[in-house]
């Protein structure tokens, strides 16, 4: 264990003398402790503007003349900049630290570090400032927290609601749009159907309004996911299918890690599972099938395990249910491996109101 620089000459020097502390290398003023119990001790002792000072100190020595430690472990120096109260600076690591996290589908990290970062939030003073900091951090959280628990946990839920109204307060139209988005699943999965097809009437009525295809992709995304499930399988293909026209791949493809899944596969999914449903079951599986490859060409573990679950529903509902045991195998597999519990749990969207 180390402590990079024991600001009390008094106490180093009584560790030093009763064998409790060593010096890992003479003259370098870096120490290990004997055992983290006497570092825990050491720690207590001082003051707490001389640990605040400490740690300011380590954060910045971390940036400045250690990056590439910095670059790989945002924790690191994320934690030392929240011990020294240094709001902002903590807040831009531990979302660093986020990222990272989520490029490796480690959602559960990745919320726990986001987290942290809003607990900073709290902190700052009311200001716009504070607002356009926490915005994408409850936006970026709702995502995580959708892969980390699922559409219908509170935490989720909490995220999108408070991000929509920071949404309102700020203006921010595009963003609105996006937590909109988020919204439209949250309502499916707690099956409030109605109110899902009504906030993905609003989704897209807003952006027709912006000169954004990604946001006219999310509304014909939303809106057919919501028709979906209420079982008017035309109209929600005709959306699903201009949705899937809107998608660039240069484009929309990093939008993966910012929404835990990506736009097409799982736009095409559903466009799979109802047009199987609808009756048209060779063209369903078809889209089935695409979906899965343009998943896996993504590598984005959790975009394939959202398509799986809907394929293996779209197999069982053509009466093919030797073909989707292994799909479905597959899902639990993969869910398991990465701890994706919504998709352990694979709940299917078909519901009685779906009709051939």
């Amino acid at each position: 264990m180390r402590f990079a620089s024991l600001t009390s000459c008094r106490v180093r020097a009584a560790l030093l003398a009763a064998g409790l502390l060593h010096e890992r290398g003479y003259g370098s003023h870096a120490y290990t402790f004997k055992h983290a119990l006497v570092q825990d001790a050491a720690y207590s002792s001082m003051l707490r503007d001389e640990r605040r000072r400490l740690h300011q100190r380590i954060a910045r020595t971390l940036v400045e003349k250690f990056p590439e430690t910095a670059e790989n472990q945002p924790e690191l120096v994320a934690h030392h900049y929240s011990q020294a109260r240094e709001s902002e600076a903590a807040i831009d690591f531990w979302r660093k630290a986020a990222q990272q996290a989520s490029k490796r589908s480690a959602f559960v990290e990745a919320s726990t570090h986001l987290q942290t970062a809003l607990k900073q939030i709290a902190e700052m003073p009311e200001s716009e400032r504070r607002d356009k900091i926490e915005l994408p951090l409850q936006e970026a959280f709702a995502s995580a927290s959708i892969a980390a628990k699922g559409f219908g946990a509170v935490q989720t839920m909490d995220a999108l609601v408070r991000a929509v109204e920071l949404c309102e307060r700020s203006g921010d139209h595009l963003r609105t749009i996006s937590v909109l988005n988020g919204m439209v699943g949250v309502r499916m999965v707690r099956g409030e159907f109605e109110q899902s097809l009504s906030v993905s009437q609003d989704l897209l009525e807003r952006a027709k309004t912006q000169s954004d295809a990604t946001a006219l992709l999310m509304g014909h995304r939303a809106l057919g996911m919501s028709l979906f499930v209420l079982g008017r399988l035309d109209e929600a293909c005709g959306h699903l299918r201009e949705a899937i026209e809107l998608y660039d791949p240069v484009r929309h493809a990093p939008l993966a890690l910012v929404f835990a899944q990506d736009l097409k596969a799982s736009t095409q999914a559903y466009l799979g599972l109802a047009t199987v449903v609808a009756g048209r079951v060779e063209a369903g599986l078809g889209h089935c099938c695409e979906a899965l490859a343009h998943a896996e060409q993504l590598r984005h573990p959790h975009s394939i395990c959202y398509v799986l679950p809907f394929m293996t529903g779209a197999y069982l509902a053509a009466g093919r249910a030797e073909e989707a045991l292994p799909l479905a195998e597959r899902t639990i597999a993969l869910s398991n491996r990465y701890v994706f519990p919504q998709w352990q749990a694979a709940r299917l969207p078909i519901h009685c109101s779906h009709q051939h």
